[in-house]
């Protein structure tokens, strides 16, 4: 969720010039983004469904087999030296991606470390669907190489790997598959319809019991849910206690509160009064 964060919010605000954004803790898994500049605001459907496809790279069904990666077709040409061909977009949250792949999949011991087998299963089928079907060696070196004995070094298996692949001419894969498991899924439905119900900041999740908090996006990499997220219960017993506080979160919000504040009172001040 924190490189899905960085990424949506480079490009709303660098490729469409958005600036009123609030980033919320959906008080479970995901993280909602609400954008409230006027122009945003103002879309049509038609118009918020094209910026939902623009920032869309990776869409399908839940299996992994009905999806596709948007920039494949870009990314597999034979003159492309490195994914050149990408959108400019893409291409610049490349970095981000990889940052983002080396911290979730290449951390030893962590929860989705391509030591786990799912993990390296899904990456190995990822490859093998990808290269041709006379290329069936490529595959395999790949698979070797994650294969391998990682002795808790999973970056290093990846680098084995991935040079496999370069090596072959399928280095195209290795960036896809990066932003195929890095690069955030976006629940279209809502980004495109101005009439969907939107969990408003501060509500409680009915699941978890947790408040869904505004996030900071600078600072999104040391947002934890079991942490920094409060309980509802916790704060009532903090209230009976007398000990009940501001939440750190309210800040964001009203710094979010005064920048539309600031864009309203600007536009007012250009209507001329005869």
């Amino acid at each position: 969720m924190a490189t899905g964060m960085k990424i949506l919010d480079d490009m709303l605000k660098n490729d469409f010039g958005f600036q009123h954004m609030m980033w919320v803790f959906s008080g479970r898994r995901g993280i909602h983004c609400w954008v409230c500049d006027e122009k945003a605001r103002n879309l049509t459907d038609e118009e918020r469904t094209a910026v939902a496809k623009y920032l869309e790279a990776y869409e399908g069904g839940a299996d992994d087999d009905d999806n596709k990666l948007t920039i494949e077709a870009n990314l597999s040409r034979p003159e492309d030296k490195g994914g050149e061909w990408i959108h400019p977009s893409m291409s610049r949250m490349q970095n981000v991606v990889e940052s983002g792949f080396k911290q979730i999949f290449l951390r030893p011991g962590g929860p989705n470390s391509l030591e786990v087998d799912k993990i390296r299963d899904r990456a190995i089928a990822f490859v093998e669907k990808r290269v041709s079907v006379t290329a069936g060696a490529t595959a395999k070196m790949f698979a070797n190489a994650l294969k391998d004995p990682m002795r808790g070094d999973p970056a290093a298996a990846w680098n084995r790997a991935s040079k496999a692949l370069q090596s072959q001419g399928y280095g195209w894969v290795a960036i896809a598959l990066q932003f195929a498991f890095v690069y955030p899924r976006l629940d279209v439905n809502v980004s495109t319809k101005r009439n969907h119900l939107l969990k408003s900041p501060f509500v409680v999740h009915p699941g978890t019991g947790k408040v869904c908090v505004p996030v900071d996006p600078t600072k999104c990499d040391s947002f934890d849910p079991d942490r920094t997220a409060p309980k509802l219960m916790e704060l009532m017993e903090q209230w009976a206690c007398g000990k009940a506080r501001r939440l750190p979160s309210m800040e964001i919000f009203d710094t979010f509160l005064a920048g539309i504040e600031r864009e309203r009172e600007t536009a007012a001040s250009r209507i001329q009064i005869p």
